[in-house]
């Protein structure tokens, strides 16, 4: 068992591959930090969810034993400055685990989007399977276009609080 799994992304909004990889990572690991990139960033069509809202719909999916043993860790993006994110990722893992112990980077390479999980090459890399066809770029474009959040590859946590969403001012 691994001292502690992490899944890097801005889950925009999560979905199921998404929570795959989290409970992937719950399954091999005691602990599991739940990277939320883009931390900063104000709403918009490529970041329409702010961090509280994204760590609540993945919270939402997680039973309160999976709960107990994930952290969030809001992370801001360094444009083009890798080196300083990845420092930036390192102090706040290393404040989750002081004692250095055995980490693994869960992801999958799906394209040039992916690179920064090569900037921390001494973290075991875990390969996460794809779902074809299966990105949040698409599931946020079908949704802005009016479909409903239950014809979306979407866990039904996440259905739900879209649908909420959809519904309040802030949409």
């Amino acid at each position: 068992m691994l001292d502690l799994a992490i899944c890097i992304g801005r889950f925009q909004p999560p979905h199921r591959a998404h929570l795959e990889a989290i409970h992937m990572a719950l399954s091999g690991a005691w602990r599991v930090a739940v990277v939320l990139g883009s931390s900063q960033r104000p709403r918009s069509p490529k970041n329409p969810w702010n961090l509280d809202e994204r760590q609540a719909m993945i919270s939402a999916c997680l039973t309160p034993d999976e709960l107990g043993r994930t952290n969030f860790i809001p992370l801001q993006d360094r444009l083009y400055d890798d080196d300083l994110w990845a420092a930036s990722l390192r102090r706040e893992i290393q404040a989750l685990i002081p004692e250095a112990g055995s980490i693994a980077l869960m992801g999958h390479r799906k394209d040039h989007s992916s690179y920064y999980l090569g900037l921390l090459p001494d973290w075991t890399f875990m390969e996460v399977a794809q779902v074809p066809g299966l990105h949040a770029t698409g599931i946020r474009k079908r949704l802005f276009e009016g479909e409903d959040p239950a014809g979306l590859d979407l866990p039904i946590p996440v259905q739900a609080y879209l649908k909420d969403w959809l519904a309040s001012p802030t949409a």
